[in-house]
């Protein structure tokens, strides 16, 4: 039982090792991408783990995030980042008018959007959700 733990061990070692040194070269800015999975399940982890490969990559300049358990799942995120649902078309409001402003002074600025535990919470099907999902990734 040992030995086959430690051949697990070291196939998710190599694993990790071939496939994250790809992963953010692979991921083209902008994107959308989606985890959907049972409570639990492993997306949040997942989430912050990509949040930290491109970000050692520099594939951007800053993360958002809203979420309604942000403050307990979100460290890496600083407060002034984080926002409710309530508040999510404020923020992006925000968001394209600050890029809007920045590209016309001829800076690209790259930024991800994460949507954590929102499911209920954000009407999805609305226009302009259609909107931020077909033209920002």
């Amino acid at each position: 039982m040992a030995m086959l733990f430690s051949r697990l061990k070291l196939k998710t070692k190599q694993i990790n090792h071939q496939y994250s040194s790809k992963m953010e070269k692979n991921i083209d800015i902008p994107s959308n991408l989606l985890f959907i999975g049972k409570s639990f399940s492993g997306k949040s982890y997942l989430s912050k783990y990509l949040l930290y490969r491109l970000a050692l990559a520099k594939k951007f300049h800053y993360a958002a995030l809203i979420s309604t358990t942000g403050q307990f799942n979100w460290s890496c995120i600083p407060n002034s980042w984080m926002f409710k649902p309530s508040q999510c078309q404020q923020l992006l409001f925000r968001m394209f008018n600050y890029h809007d402003h920045l590209q016309k002074q001829g800076i690209q600025l790259q930024g991800i959007l994460i949507i954590d535990d929102c499911l209920g919470a954000i009407n999805f099907h609305d226009e302009f959700w259609t909107q931020v999902v077909t033209t920002c990734g």
